[in-house]
């Protein structure tokens, strides 16, 4: 009999040697594999808050701007820094696919559905429905520049109760920009002192908090039946009710109150989309519109909101670039009216601290994960195999010393010409790159630029007495880099 033990143990112990995970051929260079468990030791330390400082310190190590892993199941990891890798990651055909994330993936029925993490011929047709109905709802046309400025007036009216008093600067902003998208989408728009749209807009900011790279879901979806609350899947599935909960009543309604002669919203083509013969095979259906609005409501809502909440730190910390913002607005605007996207190619210096805000703070630090899901593909000399999963670290490019020089500095002229206008630089990639890039970039930009220089031309804004300065370090990383929560004072701008 224990001749058999014996015998048996040799085996399994020869098989799982033999069938360990290995470094594919060609690969870029990473830590070597620990015995039968692939890179699992480095893995697990990028799951946690020291997610950049251990990736640093790989690249430092290796004296290589892409490091190659491997999972314990044979599956290759790779991470891209650097602007000249991540501008040629972002633009190779072979990295279009998306990973299987089991926490993107709960989300949507454990089926691939929506256009951020889908692929293939269905990402195809849902990115370009998509384009296709929010260009005819207004994006990137005047209309659209009319309804952002028309919400934001609204929420003027909404900012002028609190002038003068302390008010939380993080999220200040996700109301009116939440409203625009919704409104797109839904037909439907979110009152300023709801408390419902504070009870999603707390979920939606933990879900964002909990998720990505540094979760150990991420990394090991099984962890969910051991420790489902320290690995977030509670809160994920509260998060997941909650979306179900605004969504599905949403749909059904607009169900019942079709009319396909006119459309009212994107919700609207999509059910009459959906009435096609071949509309199923094509993936329309609910729990893909569903997935859609989710895509959506998170990036529609989070990234401006975001960008105000930085913008509202960085003009406290820099109140001569403040100045200088109202200055050109005075100029260039007057006291008649506000600003409006329409003047934004006479108000360089404006456009210039946006970008630097988007560049210096890169609270998007990664790309959405790529994957190889065609075949091998070649990245900086080095061969990733089919099923590769691709991280492209954006806030590298953003922070590229090579190319910036004072990265860590907060310089709004670096992005202004000799000739005194707005200059582009291809190392700012906020939005992504190639056929995955960002297809709400155009609204972004319109909506981060009216609420910017509206805000500056109506407020002073600036610490309370006696308030410490808040601090532009992120203690979590996470989707999203948020600062810790800090008060601002908005006041009545005075003009001499």
């Amino acid at each position: 009999m224990w001749t058999a033990v014996v015998f048996f143990v040799v085996l399994l112990v020869t098989y799982l040697w033999v069938t360990r995970p290995k470094r594919p051929p060609n690969f870029p260079p990473g830590p070597p594999t620990f015995l039968i468990f692939g890179n699992v030791i480095d893995l697990v330390r990028t799951a946690s808050n020291d997610f950049q400082k251990h990736l640093n310190r790989l690249r430092s190590e290796h004296k290589s701007d892409i490091i190659g892993m491997v999972d314990p199941f044979g599956q290759p990891l790779v991470y891209v820094f650097g602007g000249e890798l991540v501008k040629e990651a972002g633009n190779i055909t072979e990295l279009t696919g998306r990973p299987e994330l089991f926490t993107v993936m709960y989300l949507s029925e454990m089926k691939r559905a929506g256009i951020f993490f889908n692929e293939g011929p269905l990402w195809q047709e849902q990115r370009r429905f998509a384009l296709k109905h929010l260009r005819d709802l207004g994006m990137g046309k005047s209309v659209l520049n009319t309804m952002i400025a028309d919400e934001y007036a609204l929420f003027a009216e909404h900012l002028k109760k609190v002038v003068g008093q302390e008010v939380k600067a993080n999220n200040l902003f996700i109301t009116v920009v939440l409203n625009i998208i919704w409104k797109m989408v839904a037909s439907r728009r979110f009152d300023y002192d709801d408390p419902e749209r504070q009870r999603l807009q707390d979920i939606v900011t933990e879900f964002t908090q909990i998720t990505g790279p540094q979760n150990i879901l991420f990394l090991f979806p099984s962890a969910r039946f051991v420790a489902p609350e320290s690995s977030g899947f509670n809160k994920i599935k509260v998060y997941h009710s909650a979306m179900q909960g605004l969504f599905g009543p949403c749909i059904a309604e607009h169900r019942a109150t079709l009319d396909p002669s006119h459309p009212r919203d994107f919700i609207d083509a999509f059910l009459i989309e959906s009435q096609r013969p071949d509309a199923e095979k094509r993936g329309f259906d609910e729990n893909n519109l569903r997935t859609l609005c989710l895509d959506f409501f998170i990036a529609g809502s989070e990234t401006t909101s975001l960008s105000m909440t930085w913008a509202l730190l960085l003009m406290v910390l820099y109140p001569d670039v403040q100045a200088k913002v109202q200055a050109e607005l005075d100029e260039v605007v007057g006291e008649g009216r506000l600003p409006s996207y329409e003047d934004r190619p006479r108000l360089p210096y404006t456009e210039a601290v946006m970008t630097e805000i988007w560049r210096y703070t890169s609270f998007v630090p990664l790309a959405v994960p790529h994957r190889s899901s065609v075949g091998p593909a070649q990245l900086g000399g080095y061969t990733l195999p089919k099923d590769t999963t691709v991280m492209i670290h954006l806030q590298s490019a953003h922070h590229d010393r090579g190319h910036w020089g004072d990265p860590d500095v907060f310089r709004p002229e670096r992005f202004i010409g000799e000739d005194g206008k707005f200059r582009k630089d291809d190392y700012f990639v906020p939005f992504g790159l190639g056929k995955r890039a960002c297809l709400g970039e155009s609204m972004a930009r319109t909506e981060f630029f009216t609420f910017l220089s509206c805000m500056l031309h109506q407020f002073h804004v600036r610490l309370p007495k006696g308030a410490k300065k808040p601090s532009t370090e992120v203690r979590q990383f996470a989707i999203f880099l948020q600062p810790d929560d800090f008060n601002v004072i908005l006041d009545h701008r005075v003009r001499a």
